[in-house]
């Protein structure tokens, strides 16, 4: 488990994200991980961002499944839901 932080101080607009980031190893080759993100500060626009996004990853072997949702996608009002899936070379 690790907990960081990414601060975009370039124009001023005090995006800062901060990760609580956590992987767990399952038997027979599964691997989990989750990570929990607070979104905080203004997009190009203004637009004042404050909420949570989360991703989930699930490997067996090679193969990841990925669900994402992020309610403030690039610091804008738009919605994001994101599933992939594929193979890790």
């Amino acid at each position: 488990m690790s907990a960081y932080a990414i601060r975009d101080a370039r124009l001023g607009t005090g995006q800062t994200n901060t990760h609580l980031y956590f992987r767990r190893y399952l038997p027979h080759d599964w691997r989990l991980t989750a990570d929990i993100v607070r979104e905080h500060g203004h997009g190009d626009n203004g637009f004042m961002v404050l909420g949570w996004s989360a991703n989930l990853d699930i490997d067996w072997h090679r193969w990841f499944v990925l669900v994402a949702r992020d309610p403030h996608a690039n610091y804008t009002p738009d919605r994001q839901f994101r599933l992939a899936g594929g193979l890790r070379f």
